[in-house]
C-alpha cells in the first residue's frame, strides 16, 4: 500500500477535510490507540481514518501497528502486529483482566450496549476476588484512578450508575478491549504479575482454539 500525504487526500473532490484534519485524527489513533464514533471527542477522528482505512494502515504499518475497523461497533485500533512488552503496575494488570473476563461473559451472553458492557463497581470487585485471589480497592479514589488509566489504552471509562443504585458510578468496558487484549497479552501479562507473586488466573480469549493431537 503507498502512503498518501495529508494534502492528497484533502485536495480529493468532495473531501470536507483539511490536510491538518488527517494529521490531527492520526494523533488522535496514537495517543488514544482506539477511537470510538460514540465518544463526542472522538467522533470526527474515527470517520477520518474509517472513511481513509488503507491510507492509515499504509502509515500505521511502518510503526508496526496494524489498523482495525470494527464496523459494526463503529470503532478503530492500532493493534501492535509484533508483541511487546508493557509495563503495567500490577493493579492495572489485575483490573485489565478482570474487565476482560466480564467482558466475555456479558458479550457471551449478548448483554451488551452498541458493544459496550456496562458493570457495576461491585461486579468488578466480585469478579477481581474470583480470578485473582485478591480484594480490590475500590473505596475513595483508588479504583476510579484504575479505570483512568485503562481509559487511556481506550479500554473502559466510567458511566453514570443507575438513579436506583447507591454506587457513584458504573464502568462500561468498551469493545475495543477484545482486540486488545487477545490470547497473547493476557499470557504476557499473566507472566508480568506471577513474576511479582499474584495469583495467575486463566482468561477465556474469543479467538478459537487449535483442536490437540487426537481431537476430532
Amino acid at each position: 500500500m503507498a502512503i498518501q500525504s495529508w494534502d492528497a487526500l484533502a485536495s480529493k473532490p468532495g473531501s470536507p477535510y483539511a490536510a491538518a484534519d488527517f494529521s490531527a485524527a492520526a494523533y488522535a489513533l496514537i495517543a488514544q490507540q482506539v477511537l470510538y464514533a460514540s465518544d463526542r471527542m472522538q467522533t470526527v477522528p474515527y470517520r477520518i481514518v474509517s472513511e481513509h482505512l488503507s491510507a492509515y494502515q499504509a502509515l500505521f504499518l511502518m510503526f508496526g501497528l496494524d489498523v482495525q475497523h470494527v464496523a459494526t461497533e463503529e470503532f478503530v485500533a492500532a493493534v501492535p502486529i509484533v508483541e511487546r512488552r508493557t509495563e503495567l503496575s500490577l493493579d492495572v494488570t489485575l483490573l485489565v483482566l478482570t474487565l476482560r473476563s466480564l467482558f466475555h461473559i456479558r458479550s457471551s451472553r449478548g448483554e451488551t450496549d452498541a458493544g459496550r458492557a456496562v458493570v457495576t463497581i461491585e461486579e468488578i470487585r466480585e469478579e477481581h476476588q474470583r480470578l485473582t485471589g485478591r480484594e480490590l480497592e475500590a473505596e475513595g479514589s483508588t479504583l476510579k484512578n484504575l479505570i483512568e488509566q485503562t481509559k487511556r489504552m481506550g479500554m473502559a471509562r466510567t458511566v453514570a450508575a443507575d438513579p436506583n443504585s447507591d454506587q457513584p458510578y458504573d464502568v462500561a468496558i468498551m469493545p475495543g478491549i477484545a482486540r486488545l487484549v487477545n490470547e497473547a497479552v493476557v499470557s504476557r501479562l499473566a507472566a508480568h504479575y506471577q513474576s511479582k507473586g499474584a495469583y495467575a488466573p486463566s482468561v477465556e480469549s474469543d479467538e478459537p482454539k487449535e483442536p490437540e493431537d487426537g481431537d476430532e
